[in-house]
């Protein structure tokens, strides 16, 4: 049994935006980069959110001629998907 006193001044909740724990993540392994293009990977990572319903989805750009652009790729597709990048939705690099 804990015996722990509360952090003075720590809020007892977290705030709503922070209170939603992922269930299901997708992952990419990494792989070869001469038959798997960053493009291909920004499409796979569309398709795990919106066909498998993971709720946080890690990118593999490892490897990859343009590992810096493709976070901004992933996000501006689930854009143009319609997909609700930030809102219940975790994307990690």
């Amino acid at each position: 049994m804990s015996h722990r006193k509360p952090i003075k001044n720590y809020p007892s909740t977290l705030p709503e935006s922070m209170s939603r724990v992922p269930k299901l993540m997708c992952t990419q392994h990494p792989d070869s980069t001469v038959r798997i293009t960053a493009q291909m990977e920004t499409e796979e990572a569309i398709a795990s959110f919106a066909v498998y319903g993971c709720d946080e989805v890690m990118v593999d750009y490892e490897g990859k001629l343009t590992p810096y652009s493709q976070p901004r790729d992933v996000v501006k597709a689930a854009a143009e998907a319609d997909l609700p990048v930030g809102r219940g939705v975790s994307w990690s690099l």
